[in-house]
């Protein structure tokens, strides 16, 4: 029998197109999408940069959860990009 997909978390700093400085945001954008590809889930964790508050590619977030932590209460937004579900 086939084995179940698997489920793939990318924790990083940069994302192609919308959080960009380097190498690192192609990387993460093309190797989420190779495993989509393959039949795996892939998602995708950035900080919430301010200037993606402006991003005409963002437009579509939605708000998902808070999370109460050492005291700071953190709000996490999701978003659909390059066909890869992104969490903020």
């Amino acid at each position: 029998p086939a084995s179940p997909p698997l489920y793939i978390t990318h924790i990083a700093v940069e994302m192609a197109p919308i959080a960009k400085v380097g190498g690192l945001g192609d990387v993460v954008t093309a190797l989420s999408r190779a495993v989509q590809e393959h039949g795996h889930h892939a998602e995708i964790i950035l900080p919430r940069y301010d200037f993606l508050l402006a991003s005409p590619l963002l437009q579509g977030t939605t708000y998902e959860t808070e999370i109460n932590w050492g005291g700071c209460k953190n709000y996490v937004t999701t978003c659909v990009v390059e066909g890869v579900r992104v969490f903020f």
